[in-house]
């Protein structure tokens, strides 16, 4: 067998295992106790208009589908944020 076709069944192998990890990562982090929008705006008061502002820039107004398929879109391209 030829070097450069085991890699790419390795590569076939392992894409699955990639796409279940990358989707358990999303779904802990989903279902971490807060709001995430209340931790960047900090511990003084905001108004609710300032907070829906952070929801609206962050995407978390949109269903939690929406949301990873978004979040897979960035994965691919490579954009892990910051």
């Amino acid at each position: 067998m030829s070097l450069k076709r085991y890699f790419l069944r390795r590569a076939l192998f392992a894409s699955p295992l990639v796409f279940i990890i990358i989707t358990i990562n999303y779904i802990l982090v989903n279902l971490a106790p807060g709001d995430p929008v209340l931790y960047i705006a900090g511990t003084e008061y905001v108004s609710p208009e300032y907070l829906q502002r952070l929801r609206q820039e962050y995407g978390l107004d949109k269903p939690v589908w929406e949301r990873y398929l978004v979040y897979i879109y960035k994965v691919i391209q490579l954009d892990l944020g910051y």
